[in-house]
């Protein structure tokens, strides 16, 4: 019970961004969930996605299903929603190859 504190006061001094990256590493990694809060986030519409995409609007609920997403897919979604999903998906990797190389 000491430790749990700490770690609340620890999350707190790292910031938003560290305290979305533990969240992403905690929980498994789909690409598609991410882009669709982000798109909630900026509350845009799934149209408005679809005309920037260059797609139909029930492409984009196919996008949100899909765990992985091609480069060029993301590349526009990334510059879309202006976020960099490749850094998501960096730090994730990166967080898991830690864990793999730690055990």
């Amino acid at each position: 019970m000491k430790t749990a504190p700490r770690f609340f006061f620890c999350l707190y001094k790292l910031g938003v961004n560290a305290r979305k990256r533990l969240i992403i590493m905690k929980e498994e990694f789909h690409l598609g969930k991410l882009v669709r809060d982000e798109l909630i986030r900026r509350q845009h519409s799934v149209t408005w996605l679809a005309k920037q995409i260059n797609c139909e609007r029930t492409n984009c609920h196919t996008i949100f299903r899909r765990k992985y997403i091609s480069i060029e897919l993301l590349e526009r979604i990334s510059i879309a929603l202006n976020h960099n999903f490749f850094d998501d998906l960096a730090m994730y990797e990166d967080s898991v190859l830690k864990i793999s190389t730690k055990v």
